[in-house]
């Protein structure tokens, strides 16, 4: 049985990689933009799977705070590695849309751009704080303090050329179907690298209280 559940993981972990190509495919260009929508339906995914993990990985931190088992830590973090990685891919993802859409690499007038970049730099630098304090109350209160700035920073940046969800409030149902689609499977695509992270015990995590 364990070699057959062995045999499956790999081809399922082949399947959301494939879903994101066959969504990316199914986008008809826009008018304006052309094909790039195909890019910015991506990076705009990218931000609500990456704010959606974060806000995961801070309810696993407020059970961290009252439990004492190691997994929860381990999850934790776990998660909150996939929910950086997913936020990393926004930041690629909304460099190049920035250049096709724009002629520019970084729109560093943009609020947005501003808010995305403190959103990087901070979550990755609690997540080296807690893999070096190796702390389950420490891990359980940063995940809580990066999942509360990411949304407020996001949230409470102003725009200036950045359109507000462009495709996740679209009037186009086929737009809207398209991005929620992509965003669930991005969130699977996380789950996964999470399961696999927790699973293999590569976080060398403690349960010091």
């Amino acid at each position: 049985m364990q070699n057959l559940q062995r045999k499956r993981n790999p081809f399922l972990s082949w399947l959301t990689p494939l879903a994101i190509l066959v969504l990316l495919f199914l986008l008809p260009p826009e008018r304006i933009l052309g094909d790039v929508i195909k890019l910015v339906l991506l990076h705009g995914a990218l931000v609500r799977a990456g704010l959606i993990a974060f806000a995961i990985a801070g309810l696993l931190g407020m059970i961290c705070l009252v439990s004492a088992n190691p997994l929860w830590q381990r999850w934790c973090v776990a998660i909150q590695v996939a929910a950086i990685l997913l936020w990393l891919g926004n930041v690629v993802s909304s460099s190049i849309a920035t250049k096709l859409s724009w002629g520019e690499w970084i729109a560093w007038s943009e609020p947005r751009v501003w808010a995305t970049l403190h959103v990087t730099w901070l979550s990755l630098a609690c997540l080296v704080l807690v893999l070096w304090v190796n702390q389950r109350t420490f891990t359980g209160l940063a995940n809580l303090v990066v999942a509360g700035l990411s949304w407020g920073l996001i949230k409470g940046a102003t725009l200036v050329r950045h359109p507000f969800d462009p495709l996740g409030s679209s009037n186009v149902v086929l737009y809207q179907t398209l991005y929620l689609a992509m965003v669930a499977v991005l969130l699977v695509a996380g789950w996964q690298f999470a399961h696999w992270l927790q699973n293999n015990r590569l976080l060398r995590l403690g349960s010091q209280s």
